[in-house]
Parts: structure tokens; sequence; C-alpha cells
């Protein structure tokens, strides 16, 4: 083998090297990337409506308004009596739940955090005359058993407080990832 010929060997051999490590740069930035486009601030309320003796009221016409805006969004409950509200804004909403032969019924204050699926299941009572009964005030501490979410909601003085990197500091992290990458050392 000529010594031209050894060049030109050693230099496609280093193409394809670098062929392959910028590929696999490229596959590793694609899925980081990917893994982000997923997140949303949305959230959920679900839950049953129930008669007094714990039997589902199917058909029952709910009314979900937002405090924070006042948009409105209507459903109406399953054979099972389950209902959901999902891509619901954070924010603050009232529920209104009206069945033939039960007496109206209103929960106001519900709050509603990111990522936060609400349970709220709805006793029923039976009605004589036309009455409704309401239900204000803020709710205690809501334990998420929906689903393995975990969130947390805070305000712009909580946010604006949070430790942040510099940016030259994620500059250089940025190219660390990429070297280790690619395999090249640092030295």
């Amino acid at each position: 083998m000529s010594g031209a010929q050894s060049h030109r060997m050693r230099r496609r051999n280093g193409a394809s090297k670098m062929i392959r490590k910028l590929s696999s740069l490229f596959l590793a930035s694609f899925l980081l990337a990917s893994g982000t486009l997923g997140q949303s601030t949305f959230g959920g309320i679900v839950g049953v409506v129930r008669d007094p003796a714990q039997g589902a009221v199917a058909g029952t016409q709910l009314l979900l308004t937002s405090l924070d805006d006042n948009t409105q969004r209507t459903g109406t409950t399953d054979e099972n009596g389950a209902f959901e509200f999902i891509n619901l804004k954070p924010g603050r909403y009232e529920l209104a739940v009206r069945a033939t032969g039960f007496a109206d019924f209103k929960l106001s204050s519900i709050q509603l955090d990111a990522r936060q699926t609400l349970r709220l299941d709805v006793p029923l009572k039976l009605s004589t005359s036309t009455q409704s009964i309401e239900v204000s005030g803020a709710a205690g501490p809501v334990i998420n058993t929906e689903n393995g979410t975990i969130g947390d909601t805070k305000n712009f003085q909580q946010l604006t407080s949070l430790p942040v990197l510099r940016i030259e500091s994620w500059f250089h992290l940025d190219r660390v990832w990429a070297l280790a990458l690619i395999g090249c050392n640092l030295d």
C-alpha cells in the first residue's frame, strides 16, 4: 500500500468517525429537547355526583365557571355519575350542579393549580321543594390521589427570589455536555 493510499484511508476513517460523533450529538440533542414538548400548565377537575344513599346520579347538569376570567364550561355526568373537566387554566372556579329531584348544589372558591387533577365528589340531597345548597370557603390542603404528578405554584415574588445560574455558566455546561457526548478530551 502506497503512502497516498494510506493517507486517503486514514482521512476516510476520520471523516466517518466525525459523522458518527455528530449524528450521536444530534440524536442526543433531539431526544433531550423532545422531552420538553409534553410540558403543560393545564389542570383538571374530576368527580362523582352521588345521592344520599351513595348511589351515582346519571345525567346531572354541571356548570363550571372560572372566577378569574368569567368563562363557563358545561358538562353532564355519565351513567356512573362521573364527570370531568380537562385542560383547565390554573385559577379559581365555581361548580354548580343541578339534577331533577335534588336540591341545587354550588361549590365556590375551588382553587386549581398548574398540572393538578382535583377530585370533587358532589353529595346531593333530596329536594321536596325548590331549594339550593351552597358551599363556600377555601378548602384545606389538597392531596393529589389521581396520578403521580407533583406540582407547585409560585407567585411572582417567589419566582424572582429563586437562585438562577448566570448565562455564562449555562454556556460552559453546554460545551462540557457536547464534548462529553462526542468523546473529546478536555486536555
